[in-house]
């Protein structure tokens, strides 16, 4: 005599990683061959630690071999193209693409265009039921899949960007005096303000006479584009050592042979010896009204007028300037891009053939019913007994086998792997025959007989 277990297992995925380079378009960042640069598992992307990128404004593509199936079987439900992407810093232009590719080895597909991509890594994917050349999916196109992805930066515009240019020479006026270095630009040329360490100015001052410093600026580069304003900005402090007065700082730029100066335009303060920053936003020349341009970037110094208005000062005081940079706010209607990805894979859904075993007939059964029993007792001594159902029904079998043994067990151990519900027949008693989950599967070989297994089963009921 003998009991059967059957199972049809749910739907599985299968995932599918790229492992050879196939066409490599996309130039790799981070480490060596595009397809090591998106090959992380799925629910582990690095992100921008490597990745595949364009900027061309024609589409692109990079396509990958993938691993093989190994024991999987059943039917193929779909393969599911994945890829994590971003457009670095801009987004994506509308008219951009980011397609994801599907080939089984001798027929292409590709995802609707899925643009246009944002500046934070997303997931984009697309589904196909079938293969590219229309058919059923089989094992052997998985054995052949090759995934990858198509894209394009078509030029955006950014109508807020900046170019900020430092000194890099003295300009046609100079009364200051450097502290920490020479010449005297390389003292107010820092990125980041070194405040005391390197700084310039002009001590011995006679009250409210102006001095000056200006400063050659680098021609610009690549930059085009709309300018919409220029900002020139200072870090500077008013140091009286200890006398009453203040200390005041003016903007003052020279565009060609013309000066730009206003004795309206300044920064003042009566604090002592604290750096303080000041700017000052141009959004035309002062003296033509007209737009600035990139050829009065390329002829303009920038620099600033200092005073002490109120008092004279001696040569241990005056008003200190440690940086002094111009930024240029522009329309820059020449960016491409990157459009970036990070990780590309294929989920395989499938659902597995069914699994069948006949068992000989267990040598111990138990079922054990417990109940939600819950005793209430009131404030007068009374109590009340309430059953709220059924809490489980355990069956637990036990039993020895002889014949094929060892793929009965491994049928077992793939049936609990799936944990889909399993259908019993061949009991005495048909209450027990039954749907049931696999909550435990233990088997032992027999030592002194190899071929003869003992196992147990527990099963819930559904």
């Amino acid at each position: 005599m003998s009991i059967t277990l059957s199972q049809q297992p749910d739907s599985q995925n299968l995932y599918v990683y790229p492992d050879s380079s196939i066409v490599t378009a996309l130039t790799n960042y981070g480490v060596a061959w595009n397809h090591n640069c998106v090959d992380e598992i799925w629910y582990s992307s690095n992100e921008d630690t490597d990745y595949v990128y364009t900027t061309n404004i024609s589409s692109v593509s990079d396509w990958y071999g993938c691993t093989d199936h190994t024991v999987e079987t059943g039917a193929i439900n779909y393969v599911r193209v994945v890829a994590q992407a971003k457009s670095a810093v801009y987004a994506q232009s509308n008219n951009g693409f980011f397609k994801l590719l599907f080939g089984d080895g001798t027929s292409e597909a590709s995802s609707s265009n899925q643009v246009p991509l944002t500046t934070s890594y997303s997931k984009y994917y697309y589904t196909w039921l079938s293969r590219p050349s229309t058919g059923v999916l089989t094992w052997s196109d998985i054995d052949n899949l090759q995934i990858g992805v198509l894209c394009s930066s078509p030029s955006v515009t950014d109508n807020n960007a900046t170019a900020v240019f430092y000194p890099n020479a003295n300009g046609d006026e100079d009364e200051m005096t450097p502290v920490g270095d020479t010449p005297e630009y390389k003292c107010i040329d820092e990125v980041v303000a070194d405040d005391d360490t390197t700084c310039v100015y002009h001590n011995n001052m006679t009250a409210g006479t102006y001095y000056a410093g200006l400063y050659q600026i680098p021609d610009h580069t690549t930059e085009t584009g709309t300018i919409n304003s220029i900002t020139v900005c200072y870090r500077w402090k008013w140091y009286p050592n200890g006398m009453s007065g203040r200390g005041q700082i003016f903007p003052y730029l020279k565009l060609g042979s013309a000066a730009i100066f206003s004795t309206a335009t300044y920064a003042s303060t009566v604090q002592e010896g604290v750096w303080k920053n000041y700017s000052y936003t141009y959004t035309s020349v002062p003296s033509t009204g007209a737009a600035w341009t990139w050829n009065d970037i390329d002829n303009l110094q920038i620099g600033f007028k200092l005073k002490s208005p109120d008092t004279d000062v001696g040569a241990n005081a005056g008003v200190f300037v440690t940086q002094t940079y111009l930024v240029v706010n522009y329309n820059n209607s020449n960016i491409n891009p990157e459009i970036r990805t990070t990780q590309c894979y294929a989920i395989v859904n499938y659902t597995p053939n069914p699994s069948i075993v006949t068992l000989t007939i267990p040598q111990t059964y138990e079922v054990s019913h417990s109940r939600n029993i819950e005793r209430y007792i009131f404030n007068d001594g009374d109590y009340r007994v309430f059953d709220y159902g059924r809490s489980n029904k355990t069956f637990t079998i036990n039993g020895t086998e002889d014949t094929n043994a060892f793929t009965k067990m491994d049928t077992l151990k793939t049936m609990t792997h799936y944990g889909s519900k399993v259908s019993v027949t061949g009991l005495n008693d048909n209450n027990i025959n039954t749907e049931y989950m696999i909550k435990d599967f233990r088997y032992d070989m027999d030592e002194g007989t190899p071929s003869v297994y003992r196992w147990s089963l527990t099963l819930e009921e559904i």
